[in-house]
């Protein structure tokens, strides 16, 4: 049943993604959810409704906001917030259909950008304890060169207690940046290894997910990118050095007709190895007006995890829903027969 009015979660606006985490330790699930437009802060009553604070805890981030990630990376004991942004998008100066070469797709007018338009820095919110955020972008040392920023995540990709933070950038190199485990980080993308793919190219990063897929104790990233490049899985080799497994572990070839988004590692056959799933669809509707062997309204991708280090798709063995074209986004996951 949608509760969504009686649950008081009823905002207008362009909404982008959310992130779900207990900010306050009350218990009780609280929503942040971007937007193009102010973001919003949903505080869980813990009565099965929803208010709005927005304003009163300091995280009303006016940039346009695709992704966030809750974390607690000062291990304080409470969940801080990292707010991945996009560009900055003014209606009566952005090019129009036509008008410039960038907002060409294929050789067909399409909408403008992001490039050609200024990128907007991300943003890290630190939690005060007392329902409040402060801004500690520049005092946690996180740059950011006006990228154009998609999926966030935290988690500790070198083992040593604490959270690291690893952003998905759209047509720019990714960012990681590991923990320096005194309340600031250091941007080690390029080193890493995680930056870019196995050719040295930047991609147009969407969504994120993490995992052990190889079972060898340490977290893996695998990142969806637009239609005609493939996703991307980075292996965790240790020490804060990753290897781009695409190709070898068969998740390459399938990819490059699809735009990927939403994605998550989870075990779905129940055999101790994360399986992969991806939600597609394209941003440009002219293209099912193209021969180029790509469709707005897409299928999803599932991997099946072999060995814990090859994959085979199989959602056409699977068929139903996941073989439905559509322009999907998101992706969430849970035991719904609970």
């Amino acid at each position: 049943m949608d509760v969504t009015r009686e649950a008081g979660l009823l905002k207008r606006g362009w909404g982008m993604g959310v992130c779900a985490g207990d900010y306050d330790n009350n218990g009780y699930t609280d929503f942040y959810v971007t937007a193009y437009g102010p973001n919003v802060l949903f505080h869980n009553n813990g009565n099965g409704s929803f208010t709005e604070v927005t304003a009163a805890a300091g995280v009303g981030d006016t940039h346009w906001s695709t992704n966030c990630a809750f974390g607690d990376y000062d291990r304080d004991g409470r969940l801080d917030l990292y707010v991945a942004n996009y560009m900055a998008f003014d209606e009566k100066s952005t090019p129009r259909r036509g008008k410039d070469s960038k907002c060409r797709f294929l050789g067909v007018d399409v909408f403008c950008g992001p490039q050609g338009l200024q990128g907007e820095p991300d943003v890290l919110f630190h939690n005060n304890g007392n329902g409040t955020f402060t801004d500690a972008t520049r005092a946690a040392g996180i740059k950011d060169p006006n990228y154009y920023g998609f999926g966030v995540i935290f988690s500790d990709f070198d083992n040593d207690g604490w959270p690291d933070i690893y952003v998905a950038n759209d047509g720019n190199p990714n960012f990681l940046f590991p923990n320096n485990g005194n309340g600031t980080f250091t941007e080690v993308g390029v080193l890493s290894g995680t930056a870019l793919n196995e050719a040295g190219r930047a991609q147009s990063g969407m969504g994120v997910a993490v995992g052990d897929y190889d079972a060898n104790g340490l977290f893996d990233i695998f990142v969806t990118n637009f239609a005609g490049d493939t996703n991307t899985l980075y292996q965790n080799m240790g020490k804060l050095l990753f290897a781009d497994t695409t190709s070898i572990a068969g998740l390459g070839e399938i990819s490059l007709q699809y735009l990927g988004w939403g994605a998550g590692f989870e075990d779905f056959d129940n055999d101790g190895l994360p399986d992969i799933f991806v939600a597609n669809g394209h941003v440009y509707p002219q293209v099912d007006t193209l021969d180029a062997g790509q469709h707005y309204a897409q299928r999803k991708e599932i991997y099946r995890n072999l060995d814990g280090g090859k994959f085979r798709e199989l959602a056409r063995d699977l068929g139903g829903d996941v073989l439905i074209p559509k322009s999907s986004r998101g992706a969430a996951f849970g035991d719904l027969s609970i």
